[in-house]
């Protein structure tokens, strides 16, 4: 459990003495010049002593922190403003000469370092250019960032790369949506299923919250790792949301894909030339990636469908675990659709689509950001055939094959992964817990509420708010389990009777 305590009138509040849990190994200590700064913070193995002496009796002025092992912390009493006991993240420490990123375009150059607090290794001083990333999140004051190293070198334990992405969470109370579907997608056997590592984050010394640490997601030895020159990811999207350089049409009205990976302009030459020795224009690529996925959705909408035949085209266990994934925490992006990413190793060969990796569970586990009141738990993943998105996977999910292979891995996962996210919830933000408290003294509700986004609260409730997702998210797996088509869609659209 973790604890907050505050120092009011010359004492604190809570008796100092107490035991800290096999999961609750630190306790931190905040400033009063700025609490969003921890000024100490000690790790714990058996139990911790904290000793304030009444000024009153004996005039003393000081905190005096012992560790079981280790030696006694002292600090004055008049320069805390709270102590919390729980979990401790990293915390990686930029500079930059030029901290306000404005755009998302613009490197910022600086340097990088970690504290890995004793859960990953410290990783030294090195340069780092820095840049805004996101879509709609980006326009949020609390900025989502990619940064960027001039050569390889892994983090947190995360496979080297050059380029990772540090995630906001901004509209995230509990600031672990993200982390909770992920762990999901790890459990289920997703490929290419990204990390969420928390860490604290400080910008030229001053502490810009939480963020979640992960692999920048593309054709790379740390994302989906394929071979760039024969292989593609593709985003899906409304026609009209398209924003990268390449994109082509499915068949169906309104859907696009977009080419997310690789950049046919640097493996081609760029649009008017072929500077790349390849012989192969970007467009004529382009095209090629065109008829290959259209053979999708003319056997999607032929008369012949639906017939296991699609199996010879997409890969149907990645299918099942994608869909499952997005529809248990209710995120209904993909109905539109947004962040949803299919990839193909090679064009020939027989090769088949993926879909993945997974990506953007911030509106999940019944939140939105446009909708003010809660998502049900009842809520099937998508209902009606109003949007591109729904159009497409209301056909793809009439596949015999889908609806076998849906019900056994729907089975396992009530078996196995279930449970173990009950746990999750719990360990979780126990973890992040002093953290969290730490990320809601910077962006208040002031803060949030000038940011337009009307049905959120400060991080500082954390408990309360795990325990809300939590309960609703109980409730959502039962209503799951006894609803004909397993919650993904209205029943006139599939069941699995």
């Amino acid at each position: 459990m973790t604890k907050i305590y505050t120092i009011a009138s010359g004492c604190l509040l809570t008796l100092l003495t107490f035991p800290i849990t096999s999961s609750a190994q630190w306790v931190h200590t905040y400033g009063t010049e700025t609490d969003k700064q921890v000024i100490h913070t000690a790790e714990i193995k058996d139990g911790v002593t904290l000793t304030f002496p009444d000024a009153t009796a004996d005039g003393s002025e000081t905190l005096s922190i012992t560790p079981s092992e280790g030696d006694v912390y002292t600090l004055a009493i008049e320069n805390i403003n709270r102590i919390a006991t729980g979990g401790n993240i990293p915390t990686i420490r930029l500079t930059m000469d030029d901290p306000v990123i404005a755009d998302k375009t613009t490197w910022h150059p600086g340097t990088f370092m970690m504290d890995g607090q004793g859960g990953y290794d410290d990783v030294a001083v090195v340069d780092v250019n820095v840049r805004g990333r996101g879509n709609s999140t980006f326009w949020y004051p609390k900025k989502p960032m990619r940064i960027k190293f001039e050569s390889k070198l892994s983090i947190a334990g995360l496979k080297k790369a050059k380029n990772y992405i540090l995630l906001a969470n901004f509209v995230d109370e509990t600031l672990m949506k993200n982390a909770f579907a992920f762990r999901i997608g790890q459990l289920i056997g997703l490929p290419f299923t990204h990390h969420m590592i928390p860490v604290n984050v400080e910008v030229n010394g001053e502490s810009w919250g939480q963020y979640n640490l992960t692999e920048k997601r593309g054709i790379n030895g740390a994302s989906v790792d394929i071979d760039e020159t024969t292989g593609i990811l593709i985003e899906l999207a409304q026609t009209e949301s398209v924003d990268e350089t390449y994109s082509f049409e499915t068949g169906i009205e309104g859907l696009s894909a977009m080419v997310s990976d690789p950049d046919f302009d640097e493996l081609y030459g760029d649009a008017e030339s072929a500077e790349a020795g390849s012989g192969i224009q970007p467009t004529e690529r382009l095209k090629a990636w065109e008829s290959d996925f259209r053979r999708i959705t003319d056997l999607l909408f032929s008369n012949d469908y639906p017939t296991n035949d699609i199996d010879d085209l997409i890969d149907t266990e990645s299918l099942v675990k994608w869909v499952m994934i997005h529809a248990v925490t209710l995120n209904k992006e993909p109905s539109i659709p947004k962040s949803c990413f299919m990839y193909k190793r090679n064009m020939d060969n027989g090769e088949k689509y993926y879909f993945g990796p997974m990506w953007d569970f911030d509106n999940s586990m019944g939140y939105h950001a446009l909708i003010t009141e809660s998502l049900a738990y009842n809520s099937p993943w998508f209902y009606g055939l109003s949007t591109p998105g729904t159009i497409f996977f209301a056909r793809l999910l009439q596949s015999p094959s889908f609806k076998t292979k849906y019900l056994e891995e729907w089975h396992k996962f009530l078996t196995d992964i279930y449970p173990q996210m009950l746990d999750y919830f719990d360990e979780y933000a126990q973890l992040i817990a002093p953290s969290a408290w730490q990320n809601a003294q910077i962006w208040t509700q002031t803060r949030i509420d000038q940011s337009s986004v009307d049905n959120i609260q400060p991080t500082e409730n954390l408990e309360k708010k795990v325990d809300e997702m939590k309960q609703w998210w109980i409730k959502r797996i039962e209503w799951m389990d006894s609803d004909p088509s397993k919650g993904l869609c209205g029943h006139s659209i599939m069941t699995f009777d």
